[in-house]
């Protein structure tokens, strides 16, 4: 049915996949000891309080903001799947797919089970 999350996604993969994104993510909010650290260096060392403009580290988080958008129009979906509104997804994953092609990435193939 419409309502159901996940239509055929096996929960355990879908659980282990977010619990694997959010462990990876959660160092850059909550300062995991590997960002900190990352912010160490020059001659003498020292820490980069005020950020690291210029290093190779800004092309890559800039990289990284992507996944965050991606993550927080997810979310949107299944927020607007568990009030059951349907045109709402509708336009959602259309964007979203939209949003995939913009960026260079291939769409899933079909997400009927949603339309439902």
């Amino acid at each position: 049915s419409f309502n159901s999350l996940g239509a055929g996604v096996d929960p355990s993969t879908a659980l282990a996949a977010s619990e694997g994104l959010s462990a990876a993510y959660s160092g850059f909010v909550h300062a995991a000891s590997e960002s900190i650290m990352d912010m160490c260096g020059g001659d003498p060392p020292r820490f980069h309080v005020r950020g690291m403009l210029g290093t190779t580290r800004v092309e890559g988080y800039a990289r990284d903001a992507e996944n965050y958008v991606y993550r927080g129009l997810m979310g949107t979906t299944v927020v607007a799947k568990a009030f059951g509104d349907k045109q709402l997804v509708d336009q959602l994953y259309a964007f979203m797919a939209e949003y995939e092609r913009a960026n260079g990435h291939t769409p899933p193939a079909t997400r009927k089970g949603d339309a439902s």
